[in-house]
């Protein structure tokens, strides 16, 4: 049984010899839970109230490394910064105008993956000048961009898509991106002519 133990309390717990059921000891009382679906998804949250864990699996960062600092002001309005459109259309008419596809950041209030990705992705120096130089960044949230949201099928949030100037998607990534994954969708985009 592999097991695990909450330090400074009695609280211990681990998984059968059968590899899917679990148990679970609060001082001198056992739960063991069956393996079915509903029992696990149930024993999941079970744990996770009671080690104070989460059941979240992104591979967000929790805080900022202490070697990364937050850009001054002056850095963050420079030649390098990528001007944001904060509607779709104003966006794409400055795709169509350029030539340069379109980085479409869509957004949620209260998103603690969304400001993560802001925080350690879009203020990223080389992600920001990668954008300023050869795309139009585009950020949308459900309360301002209703309308054309509503035409997206967005069930995570955040949700980055990288789209032709013409205006057809071209790759989307879902969730937290960390800025070497963000540099990998970027690298897909098609050359603009400038």
């Amino acid at each position: 049984m592999a097991q695990f133990v909450t330090a400074g309390s009695s609280l211990v717990g681990g998984i059968g010899t059968d590899r899917r059921s679990l148990f679970i000891s609060v001082r001198t009382r056992h739960i063991v839970v069956a393996p079915t679906f509903f029992s696990m998804f149930l024993a999941g949250h079970l744990v996770a109230s009671l080690f104070g864990t989460s059941s979240s699996h992104a591979d967000m960062p929790l805080a900022r490394s202490p070697s990364v600092s937050t850009p001054s002001a002056t850095e963050l309005v420079s030649t390098s910064t990528p001007v944001w459109h904060n509607n779709f259309e104003s966006g794409w008419a400055a795709a169509k105008d350029s030539g340069r596809p379109m980085i479409i950041f869509i957004t949620s209030e209260h998103c603690r993956f969304c400001d993560a990705m802001k925080q350690n992705t879009l203020c990223d120096a080389s992600i920001r000048s990668r954008l300023a130089e050869g795309f139009v960044p585009i950020i949308l949230r459900p309360d301002k961009n209703a309308k054309v949201l509503a035409r997206i099928p967005v069930t995570t949030y955040p949700t980055t898509l990288l789209a032709h100037p013409r205006g057809k998607v071209i790759a989307h990534r879902v969730g937290y991106q960390p800025p070497d994954r963000f540099h990998e969708l970027l690298g897909m985009a098609p050359r603009s002519p400038n």
